[in-house]
C-alpha cells in the first residue's frame, strides 16, 4: 500500500537524520563574559554585558497570516557569497532576522513569508549549547514534536505529506545548525567558514528541489560529509 510505503520511507529518514545527532557536540573554545562577543554559552540571562537584555516574555509570536516586514539588509548583493559575507559581519540578534535568509529568496509569496516565518521562530533556539537542545527546541516552535506518533494517525495521504514536510523542516535546521555551529570558528579561517556556509545554503536549496527520498537521504549525506571536512580543515577535534 502507498500509504505503507510512505511510512516506511519516512521512518528511514528519521533514522538518517538522527545521525547529525551529536556531530561536534563538544562544540568551540569557551569564551568568556565581557569580551564584547554574545555567544554560547552565553546568553541575555547569564551575560547581560555582552548579550544585553532578554526580550521580553510576553513577546507576542509571529501569527500565520501576519506579513512579516523584513529589514532587509545585504540584500543588495548579486552573489550568495556576497550576501553571506555581509551577514557574518552583522551583529547577533534574539529576535527577528535582519535579512532574508537565501532558502527564503528562492521562494514567492506565502512560501516566502511562511519560510522567513520560520527562520524567525527558532532564532530563541541558539540560547542552547548542545544539538539535542536546539533541535528540541525547533521541533517544539515547528510543532513537529512526536512526528512518528503524529504519522501514526495519519488517514489521508494530504495528512502524511504535511507530516513529512515536518520532517524536512527538521531536518534543514539541523543543517541550519551546522551554519551556526561553524560560525564559532570565524576568527581561525573566515573564508573556509564562507565556504561551508555556501555549501549548505546550496544544499538546503538542493534538498527543496528532490524529487525523492532518495536524494534528500544523499544530499543528508553530502552535508555530514562536507562538516567532518570542515573540521579537519580547521583541525578541530571531532
Amino acid at each position: 500500500m502507498k500509504w505503507l510505503l510512505l511510512f516506511m520511507t519516512v521512518l528511514a529518514l528519521l533514522i538518517l537524520f538522527s545521525a547529525f545527532k551529536g556531530v561536534a557536540d563538544s562544540g568551540p573554545p569557551r569564551t568568556f563574559c565581557g569580551d564584547d562577543i554574545c555567544q554560547a554559552p552565553e546568553t541575555c540571562n547569564t551575560c547581560q554585558k555582552d548579550c544585553g537584555s532578554c526580550r521580553e516574555s510576553n513577546t507576542t509570536p509571529i501569527v500565520a497570516d501576519t506579513p512579516v516586514e523584513k529589514t532587509e539588509q545585504c540584500g543588495g548583493f548579486n552573489s550568495m557569497k556576497e550576501r553571506i559575507t555581509c551577514r557574518l559581519q552583522l551583529p547577533e540578534t534574539s529576535g527577528p532576522l535582519p535579512y532574508t535568509p537565501e532558502e527564503c529568496r528562492a521562494e514567492f509569496g506565502d512560501e516566502k513569508q511562511n519560510c522567513i516565518k520560520r527562520y524567525d521562530l527558532v532564532q530563541p533556539c541558539w540560547d542552547y549549547n548542545l544539538d539535542s537542545e536546539r533541535v528540541g527546541c525547533a521541533r517544539k516552535l515547528l510543532n513537529a514534536e512526536n512526528i512518528t506518533g503524529q504519522l501514526s494517525f495519519c488517514k489521508t495521504n494530504d495528512c502524511r505529506n504535511y507530516i513529512a514536510e515536518k520532517i524536512f523542516t527538521i531536518a534543514k535546521f539541523k543543517m541550519y545548525n551546522l551554519e551556526e555551529k561553524a560560525e564559532y570558528w570565524l576568527g581561525k579561517n573566515r573564508s573556509r567558514i564562507i565556504d561551508f556556509n555556501i555549501f549548505i545554503e546550496s544544499k538546503k536549496l538542493d534538498f527543496n528541489k528532490a524529487k525523492n527520498i532518495s536524494e534528500k537521504k544523499m544530499m543528508l549525506r553530502e552535508v555530514q560529509a562536507e562538516w567532518q571536512r570542515l573540521l579537519k580543515d580547521l583541525g578541530v577535534a571531532k
